[in-house]
Protein backbone atom coordinates (compact mmCIF):
# COMPACT_ATOMS: atom_id res chain seq x y z
CA UNK A 1 0.00 0.00 0.00
CA UNK A 2 1.16 3.49 -1.08
CA UNK A 3 2.05 6.01 1.83
CA UNK A 4 -0.78 7.86 0.75
CA UNK A 5 -3.40 4.79 1.93
CA UNK A 6 -5.50 3.26 -0.03
CA UNK A 7 -5.87 3.35 -3.78
CA UNK A 8 -9.60 4.47 -3.98
CA UNK A 9 -11.57 6.18 -7.03
CA UNK A 10 -14.78 6.46 -6.13
CA UNK A 11 -17.13 6.64 -8.71
CA UNK A 12 -14.75 7.23 -11.27
CA UNK A 13 -15.37 4.00 -13.84
CA UNK A 14 -18.97 3.34 -13.35
CA UNK A 15 -19.85 3.19 -16.95
CA UNK A 16 -16.37 1.82 -17.91
CA UNK A 17 -17.45 -1.31 -15.40
CA UNK A 18 -20.71 -1.55 -16.98
CA UNK A 19 -19.10 -1.45 -20.83
CA UNK A 20 -16.89 -4.22 -19.06
CA UNK A 21 -19.89 -6.35 -18.22
CA UNK A 22 -22.04 -5.89 -21.64
CA UNK A 23 -18.61 -6.94 -23.47
CA UNK A 24 -16.94 -9.73 -21.15
CA UNK A 25 -18.40 -12.56 -19.76
CA UNK A 26 -18.76 -12.15 -15.95
CA UNK A 27 -19.59 -15.15 -13.67
CA UNK A 28 -22.50 -13.78 -11.21
CA UNK A 29 -22.85 -15.50 -7.59
CA UNK A 30 -25.99 -14.08 -5.67
CA UNK A 31 -25.73 -14.88 -2.10
CA UNK A 32 -27.48 -14.85 0.59
CA UNK A 33 -27.59 -11.61 2.53
CA UNK A 34 -25.80 -13.59 5.47
CA UNK A 35 -22.55 -13.98 7.54
CA UNK A 36 -22.21 -17.59 5.87
CA UNK A 37 -21.68 -16.15 2.51
CA UNK A 38 -18.45 -14.68 2.39
CA UNK A 39 -17.12 -18.46 3.24
CA UNK A 40 -19.27 -19.14 0.18
CA UNK A 41 -18.21 -16.93 -2.17
CA UNK A 42 -14.09 -17.89 -1.48
CA UNK A 43 -15.02 -21.60 -2.05
CA UNK A 44 -16.60 -20.70 -5.47
CA UNK A 45 -13.62 -17.94 -6.47
CA UNK A 46 -11.08 -20.05 -5.65
CA UNK A 47 -12.42 -23.39 -7.54
CA UNK A 48 -12.42 -21.11 -10.57
CA UNK A 49 -9.22 -19.58 -10.14
CA UNK A 50 -7.51 -22.74 -9.25
CA UNK A 51 -9.02 -24.43 -12.38
CA UNK A 52 -7.70 -21.74 -14.87
CA UNK A 53 -4.40 -21.88 -13.32
CA UNK A 54 -4.00 -18.57 -11.77
CA UNK A 55 -1.21 -18.65 -9.94
CA UNK A 56 -1.33 -19.78 -5.96
CA UNK A 57 -0.12 -15.63 -4.79
CA UNK A 58 -2.83 -14.06 -6.60
CA UNK A 59 -5.28 -16.60 -5.71
CA UNK A 60 -5.33 -16.25 -2.27
CA UNK A 61 -4.91 -12.20 -2.71
CA UNK A 62 -8.15 -12.29 -4.52
CA UNK A 63 -10.00 -14.77 -1.89
CA UNK A 64 -9.35 -12.29 0.80
CA UNK A 65 -10.22 -9.52 -1.18
CA UNK A 66 -13.34 -11.17 -1.98
CA UNK A 67 -13.85 -11.84 1.45
CA UNK A 68 -13.20 -8.64 2.97
CA UNK A 69 -15.65 -6.97 0.42
CA UNK A 70 -18.67 -9.70 1.09
CA UNK A 71 -18.20 -9.38 4.86
CA UNK A 72 -18.14 -5.78 4.29
CA UNK A 73 -21.68 -5.76 2.15
CA UNK A 74 -23.19 -8.42 4.71
CA UNK A 75 -22.37 -5.86 7.79
CA UNK A 76 -22.55 -2.53 6.60
CA UNK A 77 -24.77 -2.75 3.52
CA UNK A 78 -28.64 -3.98 2.94
CA UNK A 79 -29.79 -6.41 0.83
CA UNK A 80 -30.56 -5.85 -3.13
CA UNK A 81 -33.78 -4.76 -3.51
CA UNK A 82 -34.28 -6.41 -6.83
CA UNK A 83 -35.21 -10.12 -7.35
CA UNK A 84 -34.12 -12.56 -5.50
CA UNK A 85 -34.55 -10.14 -2.04
CA UNK A 86 -32.53 -10.86 0.63
CA UNK A 87 -29.74 -11.00 -1.58
CA UNK A 88 -26.01 -9.42 -2.61
CA UNK A 89 -24.35 -10.05 -5.83
CA UNK A 90 -20.85 -11.27 -6.17
CA UNK A 91 -19.49 -10.89 -9.79
CA UNK A 92 -15.89 -11.65 -11.38
CA UNK A 93 -14.14 -11.45 -14.47
CA UNK A 94 -10.97 -12.89 -15.49
CA UNK A 95 -8.73 -11.68 -17.59
CA UNK A 96 -6.50 -13.48 -20.26
CA UNK A 97 -3.52 -15.61 -18.48
CA UNK A 98 -2.82 -17.03 -15.43
CA UNK A 99 -1.26 -13.58 -13.82
CA UNK A 100 -5.07 -11.92 -14.60
CA UNK A 101 -5.76 -9.18 -14.02
CA UNK A 102 -8.98 -10.15 -11.97
CA UNK A 103 -12.15 -7.78 -11.75
CA UNK A 104 -13.95 -8.82 -8.86
CA UNK A 105 -17.28 -6.94 -7.66
CA UNK A 106 -19.49 -6.86 -4.68
CA UNK A 107 -23.28 -5.22 -4.90
CA UNK A 108 -25.76 -4.64 -2.12
CA UNK A 109 -28.51 -2.63 -1.65
CA UNK A 110 -27.18 0.24 1.09
CA UNK A 111 -26.71 2.89 -1.30
CA UNK A 112 -23.71 4.78 0.39
CA UNK A 113 -20.17 4.81 -0.14
CA UNK A 114 -18.06 2.19 1.45
CA UNK A 115 -15.78 4.63 4.00
CA UNK A 116 -12.08 3.41 5.00
CA UNK A 117 -12.00 3.11 8.35
CA UNK A 118 -8.82 4.57 11.06
CA UNK A 119 -9.38 1.62 13.34
CA UNK A 120 -6.98 1.38 16.93
CA UNK A 121 -4.23 -0.96 16.69
CA UNK A 122 -6.66 -3.09 19.51
CA UNK A 123 -9.29 -3.47 17.48
CA UNK A 124 -10.28 -6.52 15.87
CA UNK A 125 -12.90 -4.71 12.99
CA UNK A 126 -11.67 -2.09 10.82
CA UNK A 127 -9.31 -2.61 8.63
CA UNK A 128 -10.97 -4.71 5.40
CA UNK A 129 -10.69 -1.50 3.05
CA UNK A 130 -7.24 -0.97 4.04
CA UNK A 131 -6.32 -4.87 3.14
CA UNK A 132 -8.50 -4.17 -0.10
CA UNK A 133 -6.63 -1.37 -0.93
CA UNK A 134 -2.68 -3.14 -0.05
CA UNK A 135 -3.91 -6.24 -2.16
CA UNK A 136 -6.00 -4.40 -5.10
CA UNK A 137 -4.41 -2.47 -8.48
CA UNK A 138 -7.18 -0.32 -7.82
CA UNK A 139 -10.26 -0.60 -6.08
CA UNK A 140 -13.35 2.15 -5.71
CA UNK A 141 -17.42 2.05 -5.48
CA UNK A 142 -20.20 3.69 -7.33
CA UNK A 143 -23.19 4.26 -5.69
CA UNK A 144 -27.13 4.55 -6.83
CA UNK A 145 -30.10 5.04 -5.29
CA UNK A 146 -30.71 1.29 -3.84
CA UNK A 147 -27.14 -0.05 -4.82
CA UNK A 148 -23.55 -0.18 -3.47
CA UNK A 149 -21.14 -1.69 -6.09
CA UNK A 150 -17.41 -2.04 -4.80
CA UNK A 151 -14.66 -3.21 -6.86
CA UNK A 152 -11.40 -4.33 -6.85
CA UNK A 153 -8.90 -4.86 -9.64
CA UNK A 154 -6.09 -7.66 -9.17
CA UNK A 155 -3.18 -8.82 -10.84
CA UNK A 156 -0.83 -8.03 -13.93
Amino acid sequence: MSPAGPRLTPGATGAGIAARQAAHGWTEMPLAYAVTSPGRARARLGAELTSNTVPRDLVDDALLVVSELVANAVRHGRPLWAPPPGRILLRWELGPGPRGPILVEVVDGGGVPPVPADADLGAVRGRGLVIVGGLARVWGYDVALRETRVWALLGR
